[in-house]
């Protein structure tokens, strides 16, 4: 998202375990037009979607919701 100029993101470490599945390193993305999309390709062919959620604090900690 782009917020003043500036592009803001959060990158939470993950792992295979957070998609239950083997993904292979991240390659390249792209960001689809008009929508709050983006599509991530992997080293061993997946393909993965990500949207955007908004961000809370809850203590010290960012979380989607």
């Amino acid at each position: 998202m782009q917020f003043g100029g500036k592009l803001e993101y959060y990158a939470p470490p993950l792992t295979d375990e957070d998609f239950n599945k083997p993904l292979g390193k991240f390659s390249q993305s792209v960001f689809l037009r008009n929508c709050s999309r983006a599509l991530t390709a992997t080293s061993i062919g997946n393909m993965i979607v990500w949207d955007a959620n908004k961000l809370v604090t809850i203590g010290n900690e960012l979380c989607l919701t």
